[in-house]
């Protein structure tokens, strides 16, 4: 019988190392895709998801005019977002004055009924309001000022807040 010709030591060490080198190469490679990835997601999450806006027709009104206000909830991502509202309340505006004090807000009363809202991606939902320049006593508001409409969602997933400035002259 003839006996298997024997590797130098040389050659078996350069192959264990290039091994080891191979393995190396593919767990960087797999850490460096992982990592890339989770960048992106995290990005993607940051530009992408669930906002509340608030506008109205003019910015400028006269006295009298009424003000339609509109607020808008909307899924900018690409899952079906469900929210959930523990009332029938699901945006509240509020109007303050120039000198931070609140004028008007609306709804005034809400059910207490749970209430969810389904956004598909790309949805929105949306209310829309009419202020007639009154504060909560149905007095006309003290002109010319400007006034912050703020808008309000408080789900159990998500809170939210948006607000637009307005100014009304004589």
């Amino acid at each position: 019988m003839g006996r298997k010709p024997v590797r130098p030591l040389g050659d078996s060490r350069s192959l264990w190392t290039t091994r080891r080198k191979r393995r190396s190469l593919v767990i960087a490679a797999i850490v460096v895709a992982a990592s890339v990835v989770t960048v992106a997601w995290v990005v993607d999450r940051s530009e992408r998801g669930v906002t509340l806006t608030v506008d109205t027709d003019h910015e400028d009104y006269a006295q009298g005019d009424p003000v339609t206000i509109n607020a808008q909830i909307t899924n900018h991502g690409f899952r079906t977002v469900n929210l959930v509202y523990p009332s029938s309340l699901i945006v509240q505006l509020s109007v303050y004055d120039s000198g931070g004090l609140r004028v008007f807000v609306e709804p005034t009363a809400a059910c207490d009924v749970i209430t969810p809202i389904v956004l598909e991606p790309g949805g929105t939902w949306e209310r829309e309001y009419v202020w007639h320049q009154v504060n909560c006593t149905d007095d006309q508001v003290e002109l010319p000022d400007s006034f912050t409409v703020s808008a309000f969602s408080w789900s159990y997933e998500h809170q939210f807040s948006a607000e637009v400035t307005i100014s009304i002259s004589d």
